[in-house]
């Protein structure tokens, strides 16, 4: 349970806790403080991932025959997504099926959706655009997941590359991955549409958020891409 995502408007979206019937309610609390619950129709169970500055929430649901993905208007009104474009025989074009899921991290303010195909035999990282069309991106090496995706296309995620660290693509494909100095571990949650990127990490002292600010990289160094200038937040004891 808790909060997922915020908007330019201070929109807040998020989930609350599961029930004993392990069911779930999204909740959206808007900036005068007016909240509302999240439940798509028919359902009986509601999850929110992300809201966008058009005020669009996305977010899945669960039936007795399937887990699909909707778009939520400002409107109130639900769309139901369709994922067969990934061609993956899932279960009435939702999330799943036998043997794959798929997992869906962010929605930036174009309308597009990331999110990252899991299961046995197959698996990789795609962009779905406003119209529904998919684009598969090169191979993450070494993915854990990625988190969310801001509206010049750069991707944030998670990879196991000696420890949990967190990454970075550019629209282009270049991909850097980063570190706080020190962390053990270190996990990017949103990006904005300057780049920066917030998250938290963790070290021999706990957990601890951080900030983390592209630096611009002289030309005559275009080998080591993107570099980043990290901001940690340390929790008070």
């Amino acid at each position: 349970a808790g909060v997922v995502g915020i908007n330019d408007a201070g929109h807040v979206v998020g989930n609350l806790p599961y029930s004993i019937d392990l069911t779930r309610t999204g909740f959206l609390r808007e900036a005068s403080g007016l909240s509302t619950s999240i439940q798509f129709p028919g359902a009986w169970s509601t999850s929110i991932i992300d809201i966008n500055d058009a005020g669009q929430i996305l977010g899945t649901y669960a039936s007795d025959r399937s887990l699909r993905a909707f778009l939520r208007e400002p409107t109130g009104d639900f769309t139901t997504l369709d994922f067969s474009g990934l061609g993956l025989n899932l279960i009435e074009n939702g999330l799943y099926s036998e043997n794959t899921l798929v997992l869906l991290t962010g929605l930036n303010d174009r309308g597009e959706i990331v999110g990252d195909v899991v299961g046995s035999g197959v698996g990789g990282t795609f962009v779905r655009d406003s119209a529904g069309a998919f684009t598969m991106l090169d191979e993450i090496f070494n993915l854990i997941g990625t988190t969310g995706i801001n509206d010049s296309g750069q991707i944030i995620g998670i990879v196991n590359e000696d420890g949990v660290r967190g990454f970075v693509r550019d629209s282009d494909g270049r991909q850097t991955v980063f570190e706080v100095p020190g962390a053990s571990r270190t996990e990017p949650r949103g990006i904005n549409d300057a780049g920066q990127i917030v998250g938290y990490f963790q070290d021999e002292f706990g957990y601890h958020g951080f900030l983390a600010t592209p630096v611009p990289v002289p030309p005559a160094l275009p080998l080591f891409g993107a570099a980043l200038s990290l901001v940690m937040m340390r929790r008070r004891r």
